[in-house]
C-alpha cells in the first residue's frame, strides 16, 4: 500500500467514524443503533451476494486456475536442487559448495 493510499485510507475511516458520531448525537442513541442494524444487514446481504457470484463463476474451472508454465533446462550449468546439490547458475557460477 503507497503512502497516499493509507493517508486516504485512514481519513475516509476518520470521516466514517465521525459521521457515526455525529448520527449517534442527532438521532439519539436507541434510532441510530436501528439504522446502523439495517445497514449492516443490508452489507452483509451485499457481501452474501457477491460471494454466491464468485462461486457461480468459478464452479466449473480448476482450483487455482491453470498450472504456471515451468522451463526445466537440462545440460552441464544445471544442477537437481531438489537433491541437495550445490546451486549452479548460467556458465558454472556456483553458490555454495566448493568454489
Amino acid at each position: 500500500m503507497s503512502r497516499t493510499q493509507r493517508i486516504m485510507l485512514v481519513c475516509a475511516t476518520g470521516a466514517a467514524g465521525g459521521a457515526c458520531l455525529v448520527a449517534s448525537v442527532y438521532l439519539g442513541l436507541d434510532r441510530a443503533d436501528k439504522i446502523a442494524s439495517i445497514v449492516s444487514a443490508v452489507a452483509g446481504l451485499g457481501a452474501l451476494a457477491v460471494a454466491i457470484y464468485q462461486l457461480a463463476q468459478s464452479s466449473g474451472e480448476q482450483p487455482g486456475g491453470s498450472p504456471p508454465r515451468q522451463v526445466q533446462r537440462g545440460g552441464d550449468n544445471s544442477t537437481n536442487i531438489q537433491s541437495g546439490g550445490n546451486i549452479k547458475f548460467g556458465d558454472s557460477n556456483n553458490l555454495g559448495g566448493d568454489r
